[in-house]
């Protein structure tokens, strides 16, 4: 284009005197004014240039296979996946194991039990038994209960045993035959509320059995379908709380119920809530996330954030859909610019690949969390940009400058 310029302007040199033409002191202002534009006048691009205008020393390295291995032996852990991504989702871990378990573990009857005198001689096939004392009787508020022609008879606070001892007491004094034992046949004293994400929430009866957590919740109905594998489990007693996977039955089936405990079944969160919202943080920035940055030459010159769990490679960005354009790029002249700390040098790791062999190496070199990777232009990029910034107005200037 320029040479073709040049011939033209030299025929139309030799018709000026006819003045149909310019004289051949303009095409030189031209020239002039391209050469100026080249040399940055009009069109500058970046450039590595090793003067004062570097602030930061630095090193050009061409990228082989040995400054590759150099170069991804800067240590570095991709970011792990969120956990919401990873299939199902776990409640939180156990906080500090099995609860403190109280002294007194024994049942003791209470308020609102049911209690059964059974005559032990009858339940044995033995004759003569005194059947008057025998029957069922609820344990009133002040923990008694009514024997009728025997009177009242306090249990409350009793283990079994106790309960025994005090009614074979009670019958002796009033001349009956002691011949009787005390069951419980309903236990309502002693109950763990269970509330939360379970079928059914509601109150567990204590019983003489050891009632466990898992039990418990099973005797709810268990979790809710939608949770059993986000849900927390949490068990408060005296003051302190134990939060457990609603999955882990292991221990679940460890953490025995006491009378005064409490349980609270948190849902948690679903995968599908928990993406929905690392979605919605990511849009707005707010997710910690490593990155590199294209700029040049590139199709799409931006930031761009490393993936979760693995590697990103140079090929990765450079061969991207928005990485080096192959009509505007110079394949030539890829480098990467490391930072080596605050205070440290700039690597700059040229990679030539003009030579599409050398591609191979884009595939092994590993990016690393702020690398700058520039894509420099191909020399007819370079002089396309500038003679498209030479305006009519601009070359009409210079060739009035020229004449004058």
């Amino acid at each position: 284009m320029v040479l073709s310029f040049i011939c033209n302007a030299r025929v139309q040199g030799n018709d000026y005197s006819r003045g149909k033409g310019w004289p051949f002191p303009a095409v030189v202002g031209l020239l002039l004014a391209l050469g100026l534009s080249a040399c940055g006048t009009i069109y500058k691009t970046p450039t590595i240039r090793d003067d004062s205008s570097a602030q930061i020393p630095f090193d050009v390295i061409e990228l082989t296979p040995a400054a590759i291995q150099a170069a991804n032996g800067v240590s570095y852990s991709p970011r792990p996946l969120p956990a919401a991504f990873r299939g199902p989702l776990r409640g939180v871990a156990g906080t500090g194991g099995l609860p403190p378990e109280p002294g007194v573990t024994e049942y003791r009857i209470g308020p609102g039990d049911v209690i059964s005198i059974v005559p032990t001689r009858l339940a044995t096939g033995e004759p003569g038994a005194d059947q008057g004392a025998s029957g069922e009787f609820r344990v009133r508020d002040d923990g008694t209960i009514d024997l009728s022609r025997l009177g009242a008879l306090s249990i409350g606070g009793l283990s079994i045993a106790e309960a025994d001892t005090a009614l074979k007491k009670l019958l002796r004094n009033r001349q009956t035959d002691p011949s009787y034992r005390i069951e419980i046949v309903e236990f309502n004293a002693r109950t763990v509320p269970v509330d939360g994400a379970v079928a059914a929430p509601g109150l567990v009866p204590l019983t003489q059995v050891p009632m466990t957590l898992d039990k418990a919740l099973a005797a709810r109905g268990g979790l809710r379908a939608e949770v059993r594998s986000s849900a927390t489990v949490t068990l408060h007693r005296v003051g302190r709380s134990h939060a457990y996977r609603g999955d882990d039955l292991a221990m679940l089936s460890r953490v025995v119920l006491r009378d005064g405990d409490s349980v609270v079944v948190d849902p948690g969160e679903s995968s599908e809530e928990l993406r929905a919202r690392f979605s919605q943080l990511d849009a707005l920035d707010a997710v910690a996330r490593d990155t590199v940055y294209l700029v040049g030459e590139a199709r799409s010159p931006r930031s761009i954030q490393m993936p979760f769990d693995r590697q990103l490679f140079l090929s990765d960005v450079a061969l991207d859909k928005g990485g080096v354009p192959l009509e505007t790029g110079n394949m030539a002249a890829i480098y990467v610019l490391r930072s080596y700390g605050r205070n440290g040098g700039v690597a700059i790791y040229h990679l030539d690949a003009g030579n599409i062999v050398n591609l191979v190496l884009a595939t092994r070199m590993e990016l690393r969390p702020g690398d700058l990777i520039f894509v420099s232009e191909q020399p007819v990029t370079r002089w396309s940009r500038v003679l498209k910034q030479l305006s009519p107005a601009t070359i009409t200037s210079v060739a009035a400058n020229v004449r004058d």
